[in-house]
């Protein structure tokens, strides 16, 4: 499996009043670093004012935030990091792709051990984060999930290993790791944690904590809202 995260250059941009217009939609222009072909995204128009915060780390803003930053090449099939902010625009009828990436394809870089060990931590840590808040949209979080599915025991496991990387490895608030090990199923170990740390929490999440505490002792692992914003 390769990877290749492209440098940081100037990019063309192109602006455009309306997002829709004609049957035509404003696109990302990404460029695979292994073969060069072009990979058109559309760009997601805004569809509200609320964003929504999540006890897993996942933010829905109204607009983007499915665009993964890991893109798979569909002409050589390798992945490769993209820069929103610096892809260059473009706007146009042709079919474009969603820029997402599923549960499947998170599970296939993120099991590739010699793979991510060759990785810089940060991106480890993205891969692994992307793949704890997919496996939630998939199972777990209430807007998304398919009741019917059932992870499979290799899934499961993947999202232990990530969640242990994450709460390990990384520095990511207090009260996101009390939250991951409880969605782990870690409920002694989230509980034990929240207590040694929760002199270190802020006052305005403690509220916060205190649900994941609660949670941890029903046995609950689902993700939760922590709160809604209106970003006008």
């Amino acid at each position: 499996m390769e990877f290749y995260v492209s440098e940081q250059h100037e990019k063309r941009r192109r602006m455009f009043p309306h997002y829709n217009y004609g049957g035509n939609s404003e696109y990302y222009i990404f460029v695979c670093g292994h073969c060069k072909n072009e990979k058109r995204v559309r760009k997601m128009p805004y569809t509200g004012n609320m964003c929504t915060y999540w006890s897993d780390g996942r933010i829905e803003a109204c607009n983007d935030w499915q665009i993964s930053y890991m893109q798979r090449c569909p002409h050589c099939g390798n992945y490769y990091f993209v820069d929103i902010n610096e892809a260059e625009r473009g706007f146009g009828s042709e079919p474009l792709d969603d820029g997402r990436v599923d549960i499947e394809e998170y599970a296939a870089v993120c099991s590739d051990r010699e793979f991510m060990e060759s990785l810089p931590p940060e991106v480890m840590s993205y891969l692994f984060m992307q793949y704890v808040q997919q496996y939630n949209d998939t199972y777990r979080r209430a807007s998304q999930a398919e009741e019917e599915k059932k992870a499979t025991y290799e899934q499961s496991r993947m999202f232990t290993e990530a969640v242990l990387f994450l709460t390990e490895f990384c520095r990511i608030p207090e009260i996101l790791i009390a939250d991951l090990y409880r969605q782990a199923g870690m409920f002694r170990k989230c509980l034990e944690y929240a207590a040694d740390n929760y002199n270190r929490i802020k006052e305005e999440d403690l509220e916060t904590l205190d649900r994941t505490r609660l949670l941890a002792i029903q046995g609950e692992t689902a993700p939760f809202i922590i709160k809604r914003e209106n970003m006008k």
